[in-house]
Parts: structure tokens; C-alpha cells; sequence
């Protein structure tokens, strides 16, 4: 897979969903709660644009698209505001079950984390940056991941700077992919 699959901007669209008229690269978009239901978008500035206001409980499901395997390489970008002690998914394809398979860019303990796992514990690569994101403040976020099945193979880059990353687990014996649909 080369190219754009996904992109999603919030400026100047009426449809919620950010898919913008003739736009391929939208999927179908719905906000739904941890709880399964649906929950009203709620947009707030951003730069000279506008962002959508995630709670850490929310998000919006992108259905069947991103569907990476353990060979591909592949860039995740987003730009998070850090609420105070917040842990939350910033994009996934993932089971909806907190360590489960598939892969994720989220936040942990002030940390930026990505994982690519098919057993979270003993079949996966986790890695996460050794500093800490301060609260309150908007940081672009960026994971690169070039397809070895290597944890070394991770990158995470936050507003451009490359970060030092901790090596969690680093052994992916199979595939992580998943019928799971990309969350953001």
C-alpha cells in the first residue's frame, strides 16, 4: 500500500464526519462513545483551523480502512492536546479491549506509546518515549514504523524532534492485524 489512506480535516466542514464532497480518502465516519452510543462533535481551535474535542472516551470509527500487516511500513500522524491524566488512544486499529492485537499510537502516563501486537505480552512490539508530554498544551505527534519486525524499526516524533524510546517488548513473531476498524 502506497500513498495517502487516510486524511481528515475538521476546517470549514459542515459534515461532521470531516469527509468533504469527491473526498476518496474519507471513509464513512461515526463519533461513538465507550459505551456505544452516539455523542454530539464538539470542535475547538486549533492553529488557524479547527480540531475535534476527543474526550478520551470517544472516537470516531473509520470502519476498514489502514489495514496494516507486520511487513508494511507506515506513518501515523495527529495533532493532541494532553488533558490532565488522560490515557487515551490517538489512532488504532486495535480490539476494544485494553491490550489487546492489532496496533495503536496512544498516550500512557504522560507518555507517547505505539504498540504492533498479536499477544500483548509475549508477541508484540511496544515501545514509548522516555519523557513525559506536559499538560494542557497541543503537540504534533508522528510514528513511523518501517515494516521489520523489529522494535528499532519504531520511531515516534514529537513536534519534529526524534524521541528517546524504551523498549517494552520486542518480539513479533505474527501478524497483528484484526477485523477491528481504525479508531482515531
Amino acid at each position: 500500500v502506497t500513498g495517502e489512506l487516510v486524511h481528515l480535516s475538521f476546517d470549514g466542514v459542515d459534515d461532521p464526519s470531516g469527509k468533504r464532497e469527491g473526498d476518496a480518502t474519507a471513509g464513512p465516519t461515526l463519533l461513538i462513545s465507550s459505551g456505544g452510543s452516539d455523542r454530539p462533535l464538539r470542535r475547538v481551535p486549533h492553529g488557524s483551523g479547527l480540531a475535534l474535542d476527543l474526550d478520551g472516551e470517544s472516537f470516531l470509527d473509520q470502519g476498514d480502512t489502514a489495514k496494516f500487516t507486520f511487513f508494511d511500513s507506515l506513518s501515523i500522524a495527529a495533532w493532541v492536546f494532553v488533558r490532565s491524566g488522560v490515557e487515551a488512544g490517538i489512532v488504532s486499529r486495535m480490539d476494544d479491549t485494553f491490550e489487546s492485537s492489532g496496533y495503536s499510537l496512544h498516550l500512557k502516563d504522560g507518555r507517547v506509546q505505539a504498540a504492533f501486537a498479536r499477544r500483548w505480552l509475549d508477541d508484540s512490539l511496544r515501545v514509548e518515549t522516555t519523557s513525559t508530554l506536559e499538560t494542557a498544551r497541543w503537540y504534533h505527534v508522528l510514528l513511523t514504523y518501517d515494516g521489520s519486525r523489529r522494535a528499532d524499526g519504531i520511531k515516534i516524533y514529537v513536534d519534529g524532534e526524534a524521541q528517546t524510546l524504551r523498549y517494552l517488548v520486542d518480539d513479533l513473531n505474527q501478524d497483528f492485524a484484526t477485523a477491528s476498524p481504525l479508531r482515531i
